[in-house]
């Protein structure tokens, strides 16, 4: 969806705007156009990966020359999360000469946190009738946020400046810590039958999460089966260094169990 927020006319406000898979460009629904006279009107869009805000709430202030929008994550399923994203723009018309294409940058609003895993520990031989299996069921971030509100000011529209890919300056206020199961790749939170390698395997899609919504720890659940078909599982909890998750940054997590 796209507001603009130079002049009080609202020519393109709350636009959604589709494109073909084949189409090198976007349209809007229904059609907007541009003023007759010479104009330069900013933009400021909100977006999921995906082409929808179906799991967000947008709000669109249009009180001001400033664009601004609120964008409202609540309620977010962790297990078929949208990559929340956001762009400003700028487009110029001169009058009886036409008008500039806008280009719009979209950005990622949030941090993508993955897992990594595999033991070093040798695994079960039948020939020789030694080593052990172990199985991942399951990783829970304890005390992440999902849920926020996202703050976006399109700064240029602000100091009238023209930019073509448009500034914004984005903010999170953090909704309440909760702990998270990392979902499995069928949107399942275990994992049966994940067994450890002396290879990385990547655990899950991962889990988009709300900037500075910071984890204290995680905890894994495993089970370890030894040669004699005894099998007992265990949780172990890491705390992780203080620190923060950043925008549109993705983050690995590298676990090695061993025994």
């Amino acid at each position: 969806y796209i507001v603009d927020g130079t002049t009080p006319n609202d020519f393109f406000g709350y636009t959604l705007f589709e494109k073909e898979a084949d189409a090198t460009y976007w349209t809007g629904q229904p059609a907007r156009y541009w003023p007759l006279t010479t104009s330069t009107i900013n933009f400021l869009a909100v977006t999921e990966k995906g082409g929808n805000v179906d799991k967000t709430t947008v709000e669109f202030d249009e009180t001001t020359p400033a664009s601004k929008a609120v964008v409202k994550l609540d309620g977010n399923d962790t297990t078929d999360q949208n990559d929340l994203m956001y762009a400003a723009g700028t487009g110029k018309h001169v009058q009886g000469k036409g008008y500039d294409a806008v280009s719009m940058v979209f950005k990622h609003a949030l941090a993508w946190i993955n897992f990594q895993i595999k033991t070093s520990t040798p695994a079960y031989n039948e020939e020789e009738k030694q080593g052990c299996t172990i199985r991942v069921n399951s990783i829970t971030l304890n005390s992440a946020v999902v849920d926020g509100t996202l703050t976006l000011e399109n700064s240029q529209c602000m100091t009238n400046v023209a930019n073509e890919t448009g500034t914004v300056n984005a903010t999170w206020t953090t909704g309440d810590p909760v702990n998270i199961a990392v979902p499995r790749a069928d949107g399942t939170t275990t994992a049966d039958g994940f067994v450890l390698t002396g290879d990385y395997q990547l655990f899950g899609n991962g889990l988009l999460v709300v900037p500075d919504g910071y984890a204290g720890s995680f905890t894994i659940n495993y089970t370890l089966t030894q040669s004699d078909n005894t099998a007992n599982t265990y949780d172990y909890t890491y705390n992780l260094p203080a620190g923060t998750w950043e925008m549109a940054k993705k983050y690995f997590y590298n676990i090695n169990i061993t025994l």
